[in-house]
């Protein structure tokens, strides 16, 4: 039997299907269910056990809380990330209604770097909730029950955020597109930005780049080379209609590049749910280590012990032979 990276749910419900995403997601070893109706999209999401859904359609709010509440209740209350898609116009407000349930959302002209770069975000972040879960599940045979999972509902109002551009009236434009307090920063240097980025405990960067500006092409390499901004998200302006430029600047680190002309709404939701990916990482690294107590760990060396790394690894390999997912097994001697 096949196993799969991960498992996507897809409730499209445009008969006509013009994104193709099944076929999409499988050349790129995504196990895909489509539904096209809500009825069967609640019932996938209970007994499929996806890892993200994918919502490209707008349902009724009762059709959409029936939705939620199943995605919001699967596999011992692991919240699978919804991926929405829309048209950009009002994206701002229809994201803020859904903003407890919605992961992510894409336009309605996305280019399928934007899912891609979307869906393994959101999967590296799942994955870290799904081990939270199970190291909670695990520990409370070991008769501990004081850890409490991390809701992904993160506050991003003070939110802090440095521009890197040598166009000031579009950095003018940035700037009241994100709201004045939240920009810590405007720089046309990239010294002097990765200065700012290190010392000022920064959320998110912008990089307005031109054609000319030859020396910010290699900077998000560079911040993605530092261990304390690797996961720094970063969005680089670039010309309407470049996708070769977007491969590049996605090749070189950016989280995810935003064409001309910049779309008020569209890039401070873009940023900001962002931001709460990349602070839901932060909160549930903190609780990982709480896993690790006298009773569960090794006197010797102070690492997980041999009884709860049998019963961590037990369940883990049932999962992936349960739901046909990948997962690889190393011995060290």
């Amino acid at each position: 039997m096949p196993s799969y990276s991960a498992r996507v749910l897809v409730y499209d419900a445009d008969l006509e299907h013009p994104f193709n995403l099944p076929a999409k997601l499988e050349q790129h070893d995504y196990f895909c269910i489509q539904v096209e109706n809500e009825a069967d999209a609640v019932e996938a999401v209970v007994k499929a056990h996806p890892d993200v859904v994918i919502v490209n359609t707008l349902p009724a709010e009762s059709s959409w809380s029936a939705l939620s509440d199943a995605v919001h209740t699967t596999w011992r209350n692991r919240q699978a990330p919804v991926i929405l898609i829309g048209e950009s116009a009002g994206i701002e407000k229809k994201v803020a209604s859904f903003r407890s349930k919605v992961a992510d959302y894409l336009p309605a002209n996305f280019h399928d770097q934007q899912l891609f770069a979307r869906l393994q975000a959101l999967l590296r972040i799942n994955t870290m909730h799904e081990e939270l879960l199970r190291r909670i599940f695990t520990v409370e045979k070991y008769g501990i029950k004081d850890i409490e999972a991390v809701s992904p509902e993160v506050e991003v109002e003070d939110a802090r955020v440095v521009l890197l551009g040598r166009d000031a009236a579009e950095l003018d434009e940035l700037q009241e597109a994100l709201g004045s307090q939240r920009v810590v920063a405007r720089l046309d240097d990239p010294f002097a930005t990765m200065a700012a980025l290190t010392e000022k405990g920064v959320d998110g960067l912008i990089v307005a780049s031109r054609g000319e500006d030859q020396d910010f092409f290699g900077f998000c390499s560079d911040v993605r080379h530092n261990s304390r901004l690797f996961n720094l998200p970063i969005l680089v302006i670039v010309d309407e209609g470049v996708f070769e430029a977007d491969e590049m600047q996605l090749a070189r680190g950016a989280t995810e590049p935003i064409q001309r002309p910049i779309m008020a709404d569209d890039l401070k939701t873009r940023l900001e749910l962002l931001i709460i990916q990349q602070r839901y990482r932060f909160a549930v690294r903190k609780v990982f280590m709480q896993s690790l107590r006298p009773v569960t760990s090794d006197g010797l060396t102070g690492l997980y012990s041999h009884g709860f790394l049998h019963e961590h690894l037990a369940s883990q390999i049932a999962d992936a032979e349960e739901w046909q997912k990948h997962l690889e097994r190393f011995k060290f001697a």
